[in-house]
């Protein structure tokens, strides 16, 4: 299947990097207790980082809402500080709905139906509609490929989220408890040749995602991205979530495959 570059441009700055200024303050355990090793640390950390990936694929109804600050390039100069807000819903194997708001009033919304794909750019009223065979994941990849890029977002509805994790991290420690509301976090750090990421996971039975933090390594500047989870529910979602509802008046845009 092929996407529209120039219409899923849009859709890149949804997942682009965002920066929080201040430092996170980890709980310090105390100087007395014996703290495990490096090798002990990083097994402990990629251990929890599985179990929320676990947990999130064996999902089979869910959604959530997020919120994102990231820097989004500039062909000149520093990057400029963005933010986003999402609604995400998840059926398996094959529905996805996302809504996208940004910071200058503008959105995006797909949804995938589990026979067709729509992305549509609500403020400018325009819309692409592609048949789509596949379940989430595979539309996942297609929309990677297409573009040259990850979804850090999209990664959390996957079958089997930041699997690639098991092979590319080179580095990997639990950092500490943080409290994040009511809710009890642990802190790990993952590092990769691309990436150092900071996951907040919820304590507990439902080791559910709460905090992510992006810094890409290998982009000019370093940027960094941060998304927080709202409202995480499991649920028996309706098949209306993801039709796609098109106004009208918004024109629909031809697939060009050379682009």
């Amino acid at each position: 299947m092929g996407l529209n570059r120039t219409f899923l441009r849009g859709l890149a700055p949804l997942f682009a990097a965002a920066l929080f200024s201040a430092t996170p303050a980890f709980a310090q355990s105390d100087d007395t207790q014996a703290k495990p090793s490096a090798e002990a640390s990083a097994e402990a950390g990629l251990a929890a980082v599985g179990d929320m990936a676990t947990y999130l694929g064996g999902l089979t109804s869910f959604e959530f809402n997020a919120s994102s600050l990231f820097d989004e390039p500039t062909l000149n100069g520093p990057a400029g500080k963005r933010a986003a807000s999402y609604h995400v819903a998840v059926k398996r194997p094959n529905k996805l709905f996302l809504d996208a708001q940004f910071d200058d009033g503008s959105e995006r919304k797909v949804w995938f139906d589990g026979a067709n794909v729509t992305f549509a750019n609500t403020t400018a009223g325009t819309y692409i509609e592609l048949p789509f065979d596949g379940d989430i994941d595979g539309l996942v990849t297609a929309m990677e490929e297409r573009l040259g890029t990850t979804f850090p977002l999209l990664s959390f509805v996957t079958s089997t989220p930041f699997s690639e994790l098991d092979e590319a991290a080179i580095g990997a420690e639990v950092l500490g408890e943080r409290k994040l509301g009511d809710d009890i976090s642990t802190v790990v750090a993952v590092e990769t040749i691309d990436a150092y990421r900071l996951f907040w996971i919820a304590d507990g039975s439902a080791p559910l995602p709460e905090r992510l933090v992006t810094t890409y390594l290998r982009e000019l500047g370093d940027p960094e991205m941060i998304t927080t989870f709202h409202r995480f529910s499991e649920k028996a979602l309706p098949d209306a979530t993801f039709t796609a509802e098109i106004a009208d008046g918004w024109q629909a845009i031809e697939l060009n495959p050379a682009q």
